[in-house]
């Protein structure tokens, strides 16, 4: 997959990945997370994705249950995932 900054000209993208690159980071095309028991997939070009935990009948507590088989799209399109090397 070749990496790009939408909206940017192509000679403008060219310095930006080599300023990136020159300070030790590098591009990553997708990142999958769990954050407050749910998992979340963040893709270079889409939206955030999540997949809740699933829950009882009535949206009860269910300990060690796993997540749904479904994502719900949150937030909006993304444009750029980058590793600094940093926690």
């Amino acid at each position: 997959m070749r990496f790009f900054v939408p909206r940017a000209p192509p000679e403008k993208n060219a310095k930006i990945w080599q300023e990136l690159a020159a300070a030790g980071h590098r591009a990553v095309h997708a990142v999958t997370y769990e954050h407050e028991g749910s998992k979340l997939t963040v893709t270079v070009g889409k939206e955030r994705q999540e997949y809740r935990r699933k829950t009882g009948p009535r949206g009860g507590y269910i300990k060690n249950a796993g997540h749904v088989g479904w994502a719900v799209s949150t937030g909006s399109t993304v444009l750029l995932i980058v590793n600094t090397g940093t926690v």
